[in-house]
């Protein structure tokens, strides 16, 4: 028994001894540079180069994670910010929007209005939508909490929506058209159409819209409309550091969904952590701002060059689906986090109209891109009304139209009509008025002096030469000479029209 415990003792040594021999000391090369191993383990120097790199690459992800909610909160702050829009209240594009208005998608062809609510706040909310008044009414991660219009409860009569806020479990009266919301904030963007050119009739069918909490419905408060006018709006989500205080504000009002509880985990150790301010260190907040940049530049790519199998829309062609997602967001065995950065870094609100093959009433979005992968800027709108033909209308950006054919861009060369430098010095003269020069100037003004320097334009990610930006101009000033045509016409005088 004994010489059998002095064999055992004998090999544990030998192995033992083996092992010791193996142990790694000394740098091992990364792709994040050297690291220094001391007895096979990182040393001190390393373990903080390790955790730095953790933090940075989790930041990165959560920045491509939070981005439809991020851009909800910046659109709600600047609502607030720059036009005095507050909780149900109706914010009203009283005419087609104009450059002064910097918004995800925005386009010049539209009338708008926007209601945010606050479900925490008020509880369930009634929204009561006239007829005419054609959108959705998202929740705050930029899901269909119901549409509003043909392909919504009201089938398109107008009605009163019944919001509910996450884990209500309360009493719904009977004459609503209730819908449950994952998160405490919504935004309900409605549209109304221009008919025959009667603007008017399009802005007061959105002022007519009604808000108010349930709990005060037997007397309803009356709703405060808010008219833009020309004021402008920027409603951009910043870049760099302060990126993070939005999210850290809109998830501090949000419930924790288990689908999201890693991402809660990952930014807790930066200092985002529900139910605590944010108050990050001199570390973390170095980190936060390096990770806002690569994280930008990240969610960029995967907009406007996605890796996505259902990414094209024309075998053949530079021709793209904007939306490649499902409106909620979910797919068989995985939620769609590249399908959603993709369109929610560069477009604002989802609806289950917006991808429907409906000929007449459904519609498709579709974009063009250059072999290079830069984005050529259009957007379009594609009614099956309309897909007989092989003529397709697109926006550019916020401000100008043009036309493209994605059946001829085999070369993918096809950028439409544009207009190039010396045809926009001759267009510059017919549109020359006092107030594009005063508008164009102040653009200018905004996007810097260096005439040679792209401009990188965060409302939709490409870049734009000096060409580009007067072309976009000159969209917005056809649109106000038709708008104050059709002021003149209806007003009967120009002293009492306005732009």
């Amino acid at each position: 028994m004994r010489s059998f415990i002095v064999a055992v003792a004998a090999a544990a040594l030998v192995v033992g001894t083996a092992s010791a021999e193996d142990v790694l000391t000394g740098p091992v090369e990364t792709r994040i540079g050297p690291l220094e191993l001391q007895g096979g383990y990182p040393s001190a120097k390393s373990v903080g180069k390790l955790y730095d790199e953790i933090d940075f690459q989790r930041a990165t992800q959560a920045y491509i994670w939070a981005t439809p909610l991020v851009a909800m909160e910046a659109l709600r702050s600047a609502n607030a910010r720059d036009w005095g829009v507050d909780y149900n209240d109706v914010g009203l594009v009283d005419g087609y929007t104009t450059p002064v208005v910097s918004a995800l998608t925005g386009n010049n062809t539209t009338i708008y209005a926007g209601v945010f609510t606050d479900l925490e706040r008020d509880g369930p909310v009634v929204i009561d939508s006239p007829v005419g008044v054609y959108g959705v009414i998202d929740d705050f991660w930029q899901r269909p909490v119901v549409e509003v219009g043909p392909f919504g409860p009201d089938k398109g009569k107008g009605g009163k929506f019944l919001l509910l806020p996450p884990g209500y479990d309360g009493p719904v009266p009977d004459g609503y058209l209730a819908a449950r919301s994952k998160t405490n904030k919504t935004m309900f963007i409605g549209r109304a159409f221009v008919k025959d050119g009667d603007i008017k009739s399009a802005v007061d069918t959105l002022a007519r819209i009604k808000v108010y909490p349930l709990s005060r419905a037997s007397h309803p408060p009356e709703t405060r409309v808010v008219r833009a006018g020309d004021q402008s709006l920027n409603s951009i989500a910043p870049k760099g550091f302060g990126y993070w205080q939005f999210l850290s504000d809109a998830l501090d009002k949000e419930p924790v969904e288990e689908r999201d509880r890693f991402f809660h985990a990952m930014l807790k150790p930066l200092g985002i952590e529900k139910g605590k301010a944010f108050k990050p260190d001199d570390r973390q907040k170095k980190i936060l701002t390096e990770a806002a940049d690569v994280g930008f530049l990240m969610a960029q790519t995967l907009s406007m060059a996605p890796r996505l199998e259902n990414a094209r829309s024309y075998p053949g062609t530079h021709w793209e689906w904007v939306l490649t997602l499902d409106p909620s967001q979910e797919a068989p065995g995985y939620t769609q986090l590249d399908e959603r950065t993709d369109y929610t870094f560069e477009a604002i609100t989802i609806a289950e109209g917006m991808i429907k093959k409906i000929p007449g009433a459904g519609s498709q979005y579709e974009r063009g891109k250059r072999p290079e992968r830069r984005l050529v800027g259009w957007r379009l709108d594609l009614h099956s009304a309309r897909s007989a033909g092989r003529s397709r209308e697109g926006v550019l950006g916020s401000h100008g139209l043009r036309r493209a054919d994605p059946l001829d861009d085999q070369d993918g060369d096809n950028e439409g009509r544009r207009v190039q430098p010396r045809q926009a010095e001759e267009q510059r003269g017919r549109f020359g008025r006092r107030s594009f020069r005063a508008e164009a100037a102040e653009r200018r003004r905004q996007l810097g002096q260096d005439a040679a320097r792209p401009r990188l334009v965060r409302v939709l990610p490409m870049v734009w030469s000096d060409g580009e930006i007067l072309r976009q101009e000159l969209g917005a000033a056809r649109h106000r000479e038709e708008r104050m045509s059709d002021n003149r016409a209806e007003c009967g005088s120009r002293l009492r029209c306005s732009m």
